[in-house]
């Protein structure tokens, strides 16, 4: 993140901070070396409401291919700063805000019961 403003390495996060700190957040920013399971992070960017970019290891939960990056910290590098630099952001938002709508509680009751009444008749 050298180089490009407004930028701060944060480290842990108690839970008490996480909603102010998300709500001022313009970016979150995942650099994952690998994927083991879901991205806590990345649920906590959809619940409120903040586009993320991540690793080419979470490339399969990025709404878009503008929200993935290099895994090698020159192009994850690279790829953030493009980001912010350019409209591709919107995109990136608009993106993560389409997904989170389809992953409210109300939209998984719902894929839930259309399911079962499928499999019921």
């Amino acid at each position: 993140a050298e180089g490009i403003g407004n930028v701060t390495w944060l480290g842990f996060v108690p839970d008490a901070d996480v909603p102010a700190l998300l709500a001022a957040t313009d970016l979150l920013v995942l650099p994952y070396e690998d994927a083991i399971a879901d991205s806590g992070p990345l649920n906590f960017a959809l619940a409120y409401d903040r586009p993320a970019l991540v690793s080419e290891a979470f490339a399969h939960a990025a709404p878009i291919p503008d929200a993935v990056a290099p895994r090698e910290p020159a192009g994850f590098g690279a790829a953030l700063h493009g980001l912010l630099e350019t409209p591709a952001r919107d995109a990136v938002s608009d993106a993560f805000r389409r997904l989170a709508t389809g992953r409210t509680s109300s939209a998984a009751a719902a894929s839930t019961l259309s399911l079962y009444r499928e499999l019921m008749s």
